[in-house]
């Protein structure tokens, strides 16, 4: 591959699945999505910064591309039948990954300056298509503790495809008792 040309792969929340970027002298050129699958990638061209056309051979383009597609094939979702569902069932490790450090980044984001002092930990339950954010607190839950976890819901779902799947919900778990939550967690205060 021509090595004024690079690419990237990762998740966008635009997307279900991975896209490529590809560039060209580190400016855009296009980005390959495969929302109708990995047969039917989608192609969106950009123009080149300042206008004009792009001008380079097509030989090392179509080599340019070609080397993104078969990175997004080798990262692409794969039929999984040995774990005894259904083999239509699609799972992507890396995909989940993805998924996983965009959820917990965001809900991290989110806290940022909206831990009250009665707020013991903070869960984030996540699927392919919903988040699930839980508050625990110690003692009553006062109109600023449900107002910081609401703003802190609102920046999560600023950063998700669709903002309604994000649900809050405020739980009173007085300390010592134990918060039996399976998580992930996302925030827990030290109560040694």
């Amino acid at each position: 591959m021509n090595p004024r040309f690079r690419f990237t792969v990762g998740s966008e929340p635009h997307y279900q699945d991975l896209v490529g970027d590809l560039y060209f002298d580190d400016e855009i050129v296009c980005v390959l999505t495969q929302e109708s699958g990995f047969d039917a990638m989608d192609v969106q061209l950009h123009g080149p910064p300042g206008g004009g056309p792009w001008r380079f051979p097509l030989a090392d383009f179509e080599a340019a591309l070609e080397a993104l597609k078969r990175r997004l094939g080798e990262l692409r979702r794969t039929n999984v039948s040995d774990d005894g569902q259904d083999p239509t069932v699609r799972r992507n490790t890396f995909t989940n990954a993805m998924r996983r450090a965009d959820v917990l980044l965001s809900v991290q984001r989110a806290l940022l300056g909206k831990i009250t002092p009665s707020m013991r930990a903070v869960t984030a339950a996540y699927d392919d298509t919903s988040v699930k954010l839980t508050f625990y607190f110690d003692g009553p839950i006062s109109d600023a503790d449900e107002e910081s976890a609401s703003c802190a819901e609102t920046e999560v779902m600023a950063d998700m495809a669709d903002p309604s799947s994000v649900s809050t919900t405020c739980k009173r778990i007085d300390r010592p008792a134990k918060i039996e939550d399976p998580g992930p967690w996302v925030f827990a205060r030290n109560e040694d």
